[in-house]
């Protein structure tokens, strides 16, 4: 950001805070919708029957407790994935345990 503000001055400055200011507000990020519309998006990758070729896991009746503590790991940033922390750094405590929940839920995949 730096860059960007070297050398204006304080009356841009003033302009730009009267701008943004002036925005409406809004999330910055759009609420997730249910634990199966959320599944549908981690399927693109986790689901063996839509991609067989892919070597990720399988998440279809995996153990609820070890899916909610992977989930908040990478959402922490504490496991070491930057796609996964990228897509579930939005996810509350909440929506966490319900994609959890539903795929603990789910018969195991077809091989």
């Amino acid at each position: 950001m730096q860059r960007f503000v070297t050398g204006i001055g304080d009356r841009d400055i003033e302009n730009l805070t009267a701008f943004y200011a002036s925005q409406p507000s809004r999330p910055a990020d759009s609420a997730p919708g249910s634990a199966r519309e959320l599944a549908a998006k981690c399927d693109r990758c986790h689901d063996a029957e839509d991609n067989p070729k892919m070597v990720v896991p399988i998440l279809r009746a995996q153990d609820k407790d070890y899916l909610v503590m992977a989930l908040r790991s990478y959402r922490d940033d504490k496991r070491e994935s930057t796609t996964m922390h990228k897509m579930s750094v939005i996810y509350s405590n909440a929506i966490i345990d319900d994609i959890a929940t539903y795929y603990a839920s789910q018969p195991r995949a077809k091989h």
